[in-house]
């Protein structure tokens, strides 16, 4: 099992993304990003929770939503511009072959983190803490599922048990 922690980013950082995403960000989320700007699961970073701002993207293809430049970057901003791009060019590729891949609003989604699976904030349902609700984004299906209230929840349920090998 292999665990790296990034080194924090800084709340200008933080800002920087929220500006792009056009959210502010879930306190809780904040938090960990403060105390680790990312973490990776397994060495060749294949599972993931983001990381914020310029340390960890090439800030200028996030900033002008060059998006096939935003893939394989470990940034929360930069992963939301992919997402984006991926989804609405695969959908108009599947309407112009008489497909509807309806099943859900991936514009509505802000993925945060990546464990061979795809977590997102619900960025329409923020709570009155400030937190979102936390969605399992199934790639093949293109279907969204509430898992978790919020980031804290998601870490404990998904996270932890593997930081402590429970899973």
């Amino acid at each position: 099992m292999s665990i790296v922690l990034h080194a924090p980013t800084s709340s200008e950082d933080i800002r920087a993304a929220e500006a792009t995403l056009r959210l502010t960000l879930p306190p809780s989320y904040r938090r960990f990003l403060l105390l680790a700007n990312g973490l990776d699961t397994t060495p060749d970073e294949m599972s993931w929770i983001f990381g914020a701002g310029p340390q960890r993207a090439n800030w200028k293809a996030v900033v002008l939503n060059q998006w096939l430049e935003c893939e394989h970057q470990f940034e929360i901003a930069a992963c939301w511009r992919a997402f984006q791009g991926t989804y609405d060019y695969e959908r108009i590729r599947d309407w112009e072959n008489g497909k509807n891949t309806f099943l859900s609003d991936e514009t509505l989604l802000v993925p945060f983190a990546y464990t061979f699976e795809t977590w997102c904030f619900d960025r329409t349902r923020p709570g009155t803490n400030g937190e979102y609700p936390v969605i399992f984004w199934d790639h093949e299906t293109r279907e969204a599922q509430e898992s978790y209230n919020d980031f804290s929840s998601w870490f404990t349920g998904e996270i932890e048990p593997y930081l402590f090998g429970l899973d």
